[in-house]
């Protein structure tokens, strides 16, 4: 479907929900339209070894600003490129209130779901939700030059949230060669982003890149990861990372758990900075960290403010509270984190984080000495 003003909708009324049988090809594909509604569909390709395709696919090219995209309820899987894509193919063509809720995403390509642009640096998008949906089994492309292979991702917008979703067993395929790795959620080129109570676990990369669990990446400001729970990833539990092609400054990272992540790649931290990050803060989270891999690596910092404070650093084997290569960065700060290094192995249990309280019961318990 094509430009025009009429909404469209498509979606199934029953209770259980229709198929659409793309097999080699797409499943819904829309191009410059507003007031889109797709609900209550299994989408399935004919498997991404053999599909070259999108499940869903929404463009914008026009030089206008989309309205109102709602897709919901829809198991996509099956297909060569990204399950669900939403997308602009320049800075001044966009969509404002998209919403994604309630989607399986899995066993696809390219990545499980990606709301994004060409363009950068550029913010054609506004207000994106992203809630109670997983993207699982997305390994991604072998042989392509940039990344492939993340579960959640977005990025060119303004006011951005991604809620109570989960990312897993993605990215083992992607073996890029002039990029980093893919992420199970993350955010960049954007403002305003929020990444709270979601899990990202055992998500993979094949470059000894990322690999990680969440990621404000190159262009975000103003932006939070609060609330969220990392595990087993083969790279980092959480990053900051600016890739030098614009700002990024007034970013935070708190009240967020990582569990014996880098199972792979023992050289990145639990936290990650990397590049002209500024005024960025880091504070009240807990990591349990894998054996030699260090609680925070801090690579190529040349930014200015990056505040430490109050974090809980659980340790074993070798591992060191920070790992510092090349940063002439200034006003770097650490105040009332604790480091402690068990002689036992670490075993820890993954919370269910709901709320702010639930946090609070593990934070505390974490932080306790034990007798």
């Amino acid at each position: 479907m094509t430009a025009g003003e009429t909404p469209i909708e498509i979606r199934c009324d029953a209770r259980e929900p229709a198929t659409i049988d793309a097999g080699d090809g797409p499943g819904i594909v829309i191009r410059d339209r507003g007031e889109v509604r797709i609900c209550n569909l299994r989408i399935v390709g004919s498997g991404r070894e053999h599909n070259q395709a999108c499940g869903v696919r929404i463009e914008a090219s026009a030089a206008r600003q989309y309205r109102n995209i709602l897709v919901d309820g829809l198991d996509v899987s099956g297909f060569g490129e990204h399950g669900v894509l939403i997308h602009s193919t320049a800075g001044n063509s966009g969509f404002k209130n998209i919403r994604v809720t309630n989607v399986l995403s899995h066993h696809n390509g390219r990545s499980g779901i990606t709301i994004g642009t060409d363009a950068y640096p550029a913010t054609p998008h506004e207000e994106i939700y992203v809630g109670r949906c997983a993207a699982y089994w997305n390994p991604g492309i072998p042989g392509q030059k940039t990344h492939t292979g993340s579960g959640i991702a977005i990025d060119g917008f303004r006011r951005g949230t991604i809620e109570y979703c989960e990312a897993y067993e993605n990215g083992a395929l992607c073996d890029a060669t002039e990029s980093g790795g893919p992420v199970g959620i993350w955010a960049y080129n954007c403002d305003r982003a929020l990444l709270q109570f979601n899990k990202s676990h055992h998500n993979h990369s094949n470059n000894q890149a990322d690999g990680g669990g969440f990621d404000l990446d190159g262009g975000t400001t103003n932006s939070v990861m609060r609330y969220n729970v990392s595990w087993g990833n083969d790279g980092y539990g959480f990053q900051l990372w600016d890739f030098f092609w614009g700002e990024f400054r007034n970013n935070r990272v708190h009240h967020n758990i990582s569990l014996t992540d880098c199972v792979r790649w023992r050289n990145f931290g639990a936290f990650v900075v990397f590049g002209r990050v500024m005024n960025a803060e880091v504070y009240r989270n807990i990591a349990y960290l894998s054996a030699d891999s260090p609680a925070v690596e801090i690579e190529r910092w040349d930014g200015a403010g990056l505040r430490f404070s109050e974090n809980v650093y659980l340790a074993t084997g070798n591992s060191q509270p920070f790992s510092l290569t090349e940063s002439p960065g200034v006003g770097l700060e650490s105040t009332g984190d604790v480091f402690r290094r068990n002689v036992t192995a670490l075993n820890p249990v993954v919370p269910d984080i709901l709320t702010p309280a639930d946090f609070r019961d593990v934070y505390r318990h974490a932080r306790r000495r034990p007798d």
